[in-house]
């Protein structure tokens, strides 16, 4: 009887806890190559073309994305490199580089396991309002019916959206298209949150 009690309870649990486990591998994101990956990242570019928006932020992030795990690897090599050199040298020097290299190494690692840099962070990041113009123009990047009827919705409750805001919506409608069940949904968006909530300081603060 206490099995049959705990079973909606564990199975809820193993979605939040993959859930997790996906925010940092990127896999309940818009995924690259889909509809509506690929009218949102057209439309920001072309609002960024036509001096609608500035990406300053947005590359930023992209940017540290693409560098951190580059600095990772040559940080590992050049800490391996100035550990063989203690061990054949048994040089103080070498030493002293090694725990300098392998404290910066824990460093950017931690900083990779916070913050996952991706798309969700690069549109957290944009400072721009999405307003009823801004719909009009993202009609002609071939949006989706179900994120034009879900932004019409939300612009009713404001005047505008936040970018944030707006990426939540092609996720939202991604994922429901998807048919992603309501459980597992609702731990995605938990895990999406908190990230963002995490986030928040860096994107706000750090790359003004």
């Amino acid at each position: 009887m206490t099995g049959v009690l705990l079973r909606p309870l564990l199975r809820h649990e193993r979605i939040k806890i993959k859930a997790r486990i996906d925010m940092f591998s990127g896999k309940y994101g818009l995924q690259t190559g889909s509809e509506y990956h690929e009218c949102l990242i057209s439309f920001v570019k072309s609002e960024k073309m036509n001096g609608n928006l500035s990406l300053r932020k947005y590359n930023f992030i992209a940017c540290l994305k693409r560098v951190l795990p580059i600095l990772i690897i040559f940080t590992g090599i050049y800490f391996l490199g100035a550990i063989y050199l203690f061990i054949v040298e048994s040089s103080l020097l070498s030493l002293v580089i090694a725990i300098a290299l392998g404290a910066a190494l824990i460093i950017v690692l931690s900083i990779l396991s916070i913050f996952p840099f991706d798309l969700q962070s690069q549109f957290d990041a944009i400072d721009g309002r999405f307003d009823d113009e801004s719909l009009l123009r993202l009609c002609k990047h071939n949006a989706p019916d179900d994120v034009i009827d879900q932004i019409i919705r939300a612009l009713k409750n404001g005047n505008t959206l936040s970018f944030s805001e707006l990426y939540d919506i092609f996720w939202l409608c991604s994922r429901t298209s998807a048919g992603v069940d309501g459980g597992r949904l609702l731990a995605e968006r938990y895990a999406q949150i908190k990230c963002r909530v995490r986030l928040r300081p860096f994107t706000k603060g750090h790359t003004e």
